[in-house]
């Protein structure tokens, strides 16, 4: 999974517990309390998958960057295979 991607998943999860906060100031007592601990959960969920996802990013940022690079070398070769084979097929 793309950092990108992560992140973009961690804003969602953040607009989810914004609407959450939303629905508790329109709750009634009790439902405002359940939806208040949901919540606190909710964030220090998001905050501790925040910290994983920088710290492994961290951690493997010579491994990703290198994958990333054998990914578009990978793409390269398979272009000018493509392009290759095409100019044999035109010729012929």
């Amino acid at each position: 999974m793309k950092k990108g991607n992560v992140e973009e998943l961690l804003s969602k999860l953040g607009n989810k517990i914004d609407q959450l906060v939303q629905e508790a100031r329109n709750s009634d007592y009790a439902k405002k309390i359940e939806l208040e601990k949901r919540i606190e959960e909710l964030k220090k969920t998001k905050d501790k998958l925040e910290s994983d996802v920088q710290n492994f990013f961290k951690e493997h940022e010579g491994e990703l960057n290198d994958l990333g690079k054998r990914g578009e070398d990978f793409i390269d070769e398979v272009k000018e295979s493509i392009e290759s084979l095409i100019g044999k097929i035109k010729k012929s």
